[in-house]
């Protein structure tokens, strides 16, 4: 017996057997050639029973409850995988269920403390997440919550998968850090910058406008530098950060006048008066063209004076506005892709109206030991200490 293969008659084995595998083989089966046909024999097998295999897979990772959660997830993994069917890869259920399952043992193992339910919930939305709009989230999290019904009201329930995903995140991203950190070499504890730069990351996340501030070497920069590159790492872009990969440009506005940084009005002889451009239109405008894939960042560095200041309340408007506006009558948007921050020294000019408006991150000198900083150690042994940090990572 032969077989035409790719137009070409190959010789057959006695041995070969074709298997052909399909959902729906007697609907398919019409539009077989006859010649086809006559050589198949149909075989029926049952659909699997979901929640059996959802519960014996629980149980074999020692879960509490699996046949009541084991319901649940069959229910749940059923209702998205019929919902979303256009939009996700073109995969059983089964296969879905079994990398969920895979997944939650190792997440209850770091969090011992969190019921079963509520880890089997949040495994079910990372999983189906990752191939829908943020728009058709929401009504993955309402599915989830009806199948569950762990909570009253459904912003409890997204509360509740929020802090799974914050503390796998935050855990991520101290880790990222002290690598990044390590880099620097620098010979003083970095614990305390570990947790700014997760300060920093969670205040970016849910403000625009932000202010850095404290002492020269309190690692102002470093903080920002740092979580710049921790966003733009690959281990961390898995675990779904809030905030996209930084782009920042930095505005030292106290370099020079403020009608050369902010802009002027100008007499030209044959126009009239005129908007002369200054500083900050040119960086805004480059913000501007930064993609969607990243966070456009306006960082203002160095001391703000009382004249600053009250551009700052300006710039910023009002909560109700949602863009910040400048002399020129130019506005841009606050929304999640265009962040704010101000580096500076001190706050003593900066206006009650402004300090309402932004999120402050407080930072000290550098800590060398024993919570004693530079000032307080001998001349001689703080001159060591500087020795050994590399010039320019603080």
């Amino acid at each position: 017996p032969r077989i035409t293969i790719s137009s070409r008659l190959v010789d057959l084995n006695k041995n070969c057997r074709i298997l052909i595998t399909s959902d729906y083989l007697d609907c398919k089966m019409k539009t077989f050639p006859p010649q086809l046909r006559s050589f198949i024999r149909p075989i029926s097998l049952m659909k699997p029973d979901y929640q059996k295999y959802v519960e014996v897979r629980l149980q074999s990772m020692n879960v509490k409850n699996s046949s009541i959660i084991g319901s649940k997830f069959a229910f749940a993994v059923t209702s998205i995988t019929q919902f979303f069917h256009e939009d996700l890869p073109n995969k059983s259920i089964l296969s879905h269920m079994t990398q969920i399952i895979n997944f939650i043992y190792s997440v209850s193992q770091k969090h011992p403390n969190v019921s079963s339910d509520i880890i089997a919930a949040y495994q079910i939305y990372l999983h189906f997440k990752n191939f829908l709009t943020e728009q058709q989230t929401e009504s993955l999290l309402e599915l989830i919550h009806s199948s569950f019904r762990i909570t009253d009201t459904l912003q409890d329930f997204s509360k509740q998968i929020n802090a799974i995903i914050e503390i796998e995140f935050n855990e991520k991203l101290k880790e990222v850090a002290f690598r990044e950190l390590n880099k620097l070499n620098i010979s003083i504890p970095i614990e305390h910058l570990v947790n700014s730069i997760v300060q920093l990351y969670h205040t970016m996340a849910n403000s625009f406008a932000i202010v850095i501030c404290g002492p020269s070497n309190s690692g102002k920069s470093l903080i920002l530098n740092t979580l710049q590159k921790c966003l733009d790492d690959p281990e961390l872009i898995e675990t779904q950060p809030l905030l996209k990969p930084l782009k920042i440009r930095t505005l030292y506005h106290a370099s020079d006048d403020q009608s050369s940084m902010f802009g002027h009005v100008v007499n030209d002889l044959s126009l009239g008066q005129i908007w002369s451009y200054g500083q900050i239109q040119a960086i805004l405008t480059n913000l501007s063209t930064v993609k969607k894939d990243y966070t456009a960042v306006l960082k203002f560095d160095g001391p703000v004076s009382s004249s600053y200041g009250r551009f700052f309340c300006e710039f910023l408007g009002t909560n109700d506005a949602h863009k910040c506006q400048l002399n020129s009558l130019d506005s841009y948007p606050t929304n999640s892709h265009f962040k704010m921050i101000i580096e500076t020294e001190s706050l003593s000019d900066f206006p009650p109206s402004l300090i309402a408006k932004c999120h402050i991150i407080s930072m000290t000198n550098i800590q060398i030991s024993n919570n004693k900083s530079l000032a307080d150690l001998p001349l001689s042994k703080a001159l060591e200490k500087v020795s050994d940090i590399p010039k320019g990572s603080l």
